[in-house]
């Protein structure tokens, strides 16, 4: 009796790694491999491109700013050489927080004149990720399906979404 529950469980254990192994796709072909690199190619061009548009912006206006320090001074306006210092100051983080986090943002209290200027710029950031995050959906959309078809050719049919953004999710953690 001991002898056929061993077997039972031995082909039962048999059984289960066939099957698992059917259903487990080979992530390592080099046209699951392509796919990878093409989607990580364009995923990087979609985010190189909102830094550079983030970039622009802060740039020109801290050249702009850099530019209403220097009147304020030639003419003796203090209040707009203040505004403009603390502006500069501001665009300088942002720039650098930018270029070090991926991501700026500015102080809840600044001087009154800054408050429209400032706020011109978070929405243009704000729209700047709105596209990014669309874009990326578009992307991950339409790499999904393209892999969704390697899967089936590989005989995995019948996979729901999940199963195949997780296989998904596998090729894309590879390194």
């Amino acid at each position: 009796m001991h002898r056929v529950a061993y077997l039972a469980g031995s082909l039962l254990t048999a059984l289960l790694v066939t099957v698992a192994s059917a259903q487990t796709p080979d992530l390592n072909r080099p046209e699951i491999q392509a796919l990878r690199s093409e989607f990580l190619q364009r995923r990087d061009t979609i985010d190189t491109t909102r830094r550079m548009v983030l970039e622009a912006m802060l740039s020109k206006q801290l050249e702009e700013q850099q530019q209403q320090q220097r009147q304020a001074k030639i003419r003796g306006n203090t209040t707009r050489h203040a505004d403009a210092t603390q502006a500069i100051a501001l665009f300088e983080k942002a720039l650098a927080d930018l270029e070090k986090e991926d991501r700026f943002d500015f102080p809840k209290n600044v001087r009154p004149a800054l408050e429209r200027m400032l706020a011109l710029c978070v929405r243009a950031r704000e729209a700047e990720e709105e596209t990014r995050t669309a874009t990326r959906k578009a992307l991950d959309n339409t790499f999904i399906a393209r892999f969704t078809a390697l899967l089936e050719q590989q005989d995995m049919h019948g996979l729901d979404r999940q199963q195949v953004q997780t296989h998904w999710q596998a090729v894309l953690d590879r390194s």
